[in-house]
């Protein structure tokens, strides 16, 4: 389907009528018998009156139309003069109708409003011309000289039958959203329509184990192989509902149940509110197998541009994508919006199937547990003569690893001879003193390794902008200029590996954070490939292009990685490399560079912490990594134990998770994803809290344990070096 292309115009049409008089305002289009539309593919435009409302009918036959049905009217309209205008149309056969788009004409050029696919629900839509959001085509006059108005739905994949459209202007009809004005209505009445998008199913209504409902059933198998890309789509089966008229508060929250069928199968469920021009959505819905307990507050929801607020909710869409081609299922019951947000829970619920799991750990020859527990520090808490207590609450807790921030985009945070130092730390390495240091010699009495945390690629304020010269991605350094990874890997990190007794390293944003178009980057692009680096503005418009973006993101990531690695196997063996990231299961490779799959598989990286901090983590994903990977065990999750919440003032406030609900989530995982260990994000969090401490030290950090360094020990340590395999407790 073509839409949003310049609209076809050929000599008359261009011009339009030019004996009918031009009418001066966007209602007197739409609403006056004077006006003449000149039809292209669609039946003649007819004056009529709904609900007491004046407009005109559109009607087109999409069986015998393969893209699109246009007509245009004169008009002398000057757009500024309201920057919003409400236009309320009537459907009838919706399913045939795809997007639909309003264009405005002016000189050469043409000003649009657009509805993306699906556009509308049988019934009455509103569709919002916002003038501050209209795309341009073309090179229009001006905003205050529009001569033409074009009304163009385009046809569905798949549409047929005879569509009609009445459109009025300003005044809401008294029967809109009738029926459909609660989103519990949307969710039990049988009437409700369920537009399904392809390979969707036809949505089926019933009562079900936890009232009426909806269930929404997909054949992944039907779409291709999952790209080799991240940042395409994947598959997705979308049904939609339209024709709603919605009121939330933006304060409350939507509560109700989902039942999963083949959970393993699916990446994520997305709730998706239209609104205006945007959407209000909930992107990483994770659900487990069987029901699901949904909870969603209003503030959590993510808004698109475009949105006109939570009083304006005309169309709501399920969304479920494809992790694996198999048929899956999801049902939504007793679905009700309530006036007041939903509270934090205190407990993290178990999957009822995972009930039974049972823990298998790994033990040395004296019947040591081995088990890396760690914590992330992004303050860093050891500064300001703080390494005492710091280390005491980490070692009270039950972590024996402790990751704190040594680098964070702009200088050291440690007693550096090669870089400067960040300015915000720098008085605390004067002269001799080297907290960073101490820490390491405090922390290694009390049995903690430390494994300092770099943020490789991440660029803060203006600092070293040698590395950030023009082209580069937006918050980060080049790490397509070989200088810049010389400087990274030399000058700091296997500075910091060769002058300190650290016991690992845990690179961060070791990733490209988009696409260079550097001097650097150009001139390295061309000789390599022998084509210029700007066909990357559209990394997927071949699959010759989208191959060489792939790799030359990886060849530059990959390439900082590989030469800590070497350096580490040649020099200080018993260090740990881990990554904190998102790994991405076979064969999808990262559109940023970042693939900690390959790191694993060739042996380069010993551990990829799976950042997922929100309170209810996502399963399917990570099981289906570790299902192809040849070593599952280096892929633990890293979870936080903080939560945010709005502080009164528009903004947001972090407060610590309740340690019961933390201790339960950590155990859950160690037993889910057993391996090297698991990871907390962030000490900020545990620092001065018992309620955490204790929890985490009487529950699943009862019995201490020594880190996991994978057989890997120090010349003068006893760490184990042939621990025995995994066996189960309690």
């Amino acid at each position: 389907m073509g839409m949003g292309f310049l609209p076809i115009v050929v000599g008359a049409l261009l011009l339009g009528p030019s004996r009918a008089a031009a009418a001066g305002t966007l209602a007197e289009v739409f609403h006056s018998t004077r006006t003449v539309w000149t039809a292209s593919g669609g039946d003649p435009a007819v004056h009529d009156v709904r609900e007491g409302l004046p407009g005109t009918l559109f009607s087109c036959d999409y069986t015998a139309v393969s893209g699109r049905c246009t007509w245009d009217a004169p008009a002398s309209i000057d757009l500024t003069l309201s920057s919003t205008t409400d236009v309320w149309i009537h459907v009838e056969n919706a399913e045939a109708i795809g997007a639909f788009t309003l264009y405005f004409r002016s000189g050469g050029g043409w000003y649009r409003a657009n509805q993306s696919e699906p556009a509308f629900g049988n019934g009455w839509n509103r569709f919002v011309v916002q003038v501050p959001g209209l795309g341009v085509e073309g090179s229009p006059t001006s905003l205050a000289a529009i001569d033409l108005i074009r009304v163009s739905p385009w046809k569905a994949a798949g549409g047929s039958g005879r569509a009609h459209l009445f459109v009025t202007v300003g005044i809401m009809p008294s029967s809109w959203g009738v029926g459909k004005s609660d989103l519990a209505d949307v969710f039990s009445s049988t009437s409700t329509f369920w537009r399904p998008t392809s390979p969707a199913e036809t949505a089926k209504a019933g009562t079900l184990a936890k009232g009426p409902g909806w269930t929404f059933s997909c054949d992944f198998s039907r779409l291709d192989p999952i790209p080799v890309a991240e940042g395409l789509p994947s598959g997705q089966c979308l049904w939609t509902a339209g024709g709603l008229a919605l009121s939330l508060s933006p304060s409350g929250s939507i509560s109700g149940w989902v039942f999963v069928e083949n959970a393993a199968a699916v990446r994520f469920i997305r709730l998706n509110l239209r609104s205006g021009l945007g959407y209000y959505s909930w992107t990483n819905l994770n659900v487990y197998e069987g029901w699901n307990r949904l909870e969603l507050n209003m503030r959590d929801a993510w808004a698109s541009s475009g949105v006109s607020g939570w009083n304006g909710i005309d169309l709501v869409g399920v969304v479920v994508t494809r992790l694996k081609g198999e048929r899956v299922s999801v049902a939504f019951a007793d679905m009700a919006q309530n006036s007041s947000p939903v509270s934090f829970p205190t407990t993290f619920a178990w999957p009822e199937r995972d009930t039974g799991l049972t823990r298998l750990v790994k033990r040395d020859a004296a019947g040591r547990l081995i088990e890396n527990r760690a914590i992330l520090d992004e303050a860093p808490f050891f500064l300001g003569n703080r390494v005492d207590s710091v280390v005491d609450q980490i070692a009270q807790a039950g972590f024996n690893v402790y990751i704190p921030v040594i680098w964070h985009g702009r200088g050291a945070i440690y007693a550096s001879t090669t870089v400067v130092l960040d300015a915000r730390y720098a008085s605390q390495f004067q002269g001799s003193a080297d907290p960073f240091a101490e820490l390491i010699q405090k922390a290694h009495s009390r049995g903690v390794q430390v494994q300092p945390w770099f943020t490789v690629a991440l660029r803060e304020t203006n600092s070293f902008p040698e590395f950030a010269p023009a082209g580069t991605p937006n918050g980060a350094y080049d790490l397509q200029d070989p200088a810049f990874r010389d400087f990274i890997v030399d000058k700091v990190i296997l500075d910091v590996a060769r002058r300190y007794d650290v016991d690992g390293i845990n690179l961060d944003y070791i990733r490209t954070i988009g696409t260079s178009f550097t001097d650097v980057a150009r001139a390295r692009y061309l000789q390599k490939y022998g084509v210029g680096i700007d066909e990357l503005s559209n990394p997927y418009s071949s699959p010759a292009v989208t191959q060489r973006f792939l790799e030359w993101q990886d060849a530059a990531v990959t390439d900082v990685v590989s030469r800590i690695s070497a350096w580490i196997k040649a020099n200080k063996p018993w260090l740990v490399l881990s990554i904190s990231g998102h790994p991405l299961p076979s064969p999808q490779l990262s559109s940023q560079g970042r693939n900690e799959r390959n790191w694993v598989a060739s042996d380069s990286v010993d551990l990829i912490y799976g950042m997922d901090y929100d309170q209810r983590p996502n399963i399917s994903v990570m099981s289906f990594i570790r299902e192809t990977s040849p070593h599952p065990e280096r892929f633990p999750k890293l979870l936080g134990n903080y939560n945010w919440v709005p502080n009164g003032t528009g903004g947001v406030a972090v407060t610590p998770r309740p340690g019961s609900f933390l201790a339960q989530q950590v155990e859950y995982f160690l037993r889910k994803f057993p391996g090297r260990g698991i990871g907390v994000y962030i000490y900020s969090q545990l620092h001065n809290n018992p309620d955490q401490i204790n929890a985490l030290r009487a529950g699943p950090f009862k019995e201490t344990a020594i880190p996991d360094s994978n057989g890997r020990s120090r010349p003068d340590s006893s760490s184990p070096s042939n621990p025995k395999s995994l066996r189960q407790t309690p």
